[in-house]
């Protein structure tokens, strides 16, 4: 074993731990670690803890321990397990039972069963620290232990360890991809995904790739449902019309994954003359601040969670590091275009307001304005730390902009807070949908 100990940081609500720079296990909410799991003697391994709360995480410094052998050089030790890893799915008919050496042993027991009372074990003795195992049985779990041996002394055996072998799957059929242009979420092209129900499945991933690029995936869709509408790309990015993609799916179990179907083609879906059009650039913020103008104390982009959609959201109220901070003063703006054939221009956004400040004055302040070309204000609306909310809580506030057609106009969001009891003004999906 390998233990870690820290002092609780106040305002912490849980802890990361990183083994080798790679995150190891998250959400712990203690002082202590104790990492007992796939820890080799001999080998040393660095870690690091990272506080975290809704706002911001932090990492501690770096330590390192190397993995003692703990059996004793007067007696024989019991015998450590190395792999297949404890409650592993294996997809090929045999597998290799290792673990390590025993200063001492001439020699080892390995046994393996389907009951982990091995009541029918098969076993062999073997002077090295591996044996592979005869032919597996699809969706059967095996249980599997050995002990260290001098002549004919056998010493105690190890820990019991499990592994499954995989059922026999098979990929969806009838796999399929149709695109069309979304109307519920009007403005960008989304892609229609379905195929055959695959008896036993739990769910099925999908995976899509653009011309030339590398596969990442849409996520994993819960049986019984064989039809999924994509509205967007992994993280967050919007399919672009006339731009082929590249789907496929295959089938998960309990047992692990089956092979992908074929990968299906589909073109992304292009507008109607009379459809609804997005004029906003990064209205969702996945691209950071590209398309706004940011001054002062406001901040956009996708380091922070507490979003409305993710990747990210815009915030005012806060510094460079999106923390909430006193006396603030910043604003973000965009310069639209509508066109003037327009019938119909909407504006929409959605907001979060979190406030250490009660009032009973309105003294943080978000004032949402458009503004004509010349800077005349067109409209506005203003909110305050009294319409704070719990944090998530996103709200929608539409404005008709069709009177504004054939004209350029700017979006701005202007934020203020006072000297004391901070307040964070968050801005999501901000959208202008307009015809012509």
């Amino acid at each position: 074993q390998i233990r870690l100990n820290w002092t609780n940081s106040s305002g912490v609500s849980s802890y990361d731990v990183y083994r080798n720079s790679t995150l190891y296990y998250s959400g712990l909410t203690g002082t202590q670690f104790i990492n007992s799991e796939n820890v080799t003697v001999g080998t040393t391994y660095s870690y690091y803890i990272v506080a975290k709360n809704s706002c911001d995480s932090t990492s501690s410094n770096i330590v390192s321990a190397t993995a003692i052998n703990c059996d004793s050089t007067s007696s024989i030790g019991q015998v450590q397990l190395s792999s297949p890893s404890n409650g592993a799915t294996i997809s090929t008919s045999t597998v290799v039972l290792s673990w390590h050496s025993v200063s001492g042993a001439t020699g080892y027991e390995v046994v393996y069963d389907t009951s982990s009372s091995f009541t029918n074990p098969i076993g062999w003795s073997v002077s090295g620290m591996s044996q592979t195992t005869g032919t597996l049985t699809n969706g059967t779990t095996y249980y599997w232990r050995v002990r260290a041996f001098v002549g004919s002394q056998y010493y105690s055996w190890s820990s019991i360890w499990s592994f499954t072998k995989s059922s026999a799957l098979v990929p969806p059929t009838g796999f399929s991809v149709s695109s069309y242009w979304n109307t519920v979420s009007p403005g960008f092209p989304s892609m229609s995904l379905s195929w055959n129900a695959v008896s036993g499945a739990t769910g099925y991933e999908m995976w899509v790739r653009s011309s030339g690029g590398s596969y990442a995936s849409l996520g994993t869709r819960d049986a019984p449902y064989v039809t999924f509408n994509s509205n967007s790309l992994p993280g967050g990015a919007r399919y672009v019309s006339g731009t082929t993609y590249y789907f496929k799916v295959r089938t998960v179990t309990t047992y692990g994954t089956s092979d992908f179907t074929s990968e299906v083609p589909c073109v992304a879906a292009a507008p109607s003359p009379s459809s609804q059009i997005e004029r906003i650039t990064n209205g969702s913020f996945s691209s950071g601040t590209s398309g706004w103008t940011l001054v002062g104390d406001f901040w956009a982009g996708t380091n922070f969670s507490n979003y409305r959609t993710p990747p990210g959201y815009a915030a005012g109220g806060v510094n460079s590091e999106g923390l909430p901070i006193n006396n603030a003063a910043g604003w973000m703006y965009q310069t639209v275009a509508i066109p003037s054939g327009a019938t119909s221009a909407t504006l929409s956004f959605w907001h979060n307001i979190t406030s250490y400040n009660p009032g009973p004055n309105k003294v943080d302040i978000l004032t949402v304005y458009i503004a004509d070309s010349e800077g005349n204000w067109l409209d506005f609306v203003i909110y305050n730390n009294l319409d704070s909310t719990y944090l998530g809580d996103y709200k929608k506030k539409t404005f008709d902009l069709t009177s504004y057609k054939g004209q350029i106009i700017k979006i701005t969001f202007l934020a203020t807070t006072d000297y004391s009891n901070t307040t964070t003004f968050r801005i999501d999906d901000v959208s202008l949908m307009s015809d012509g």
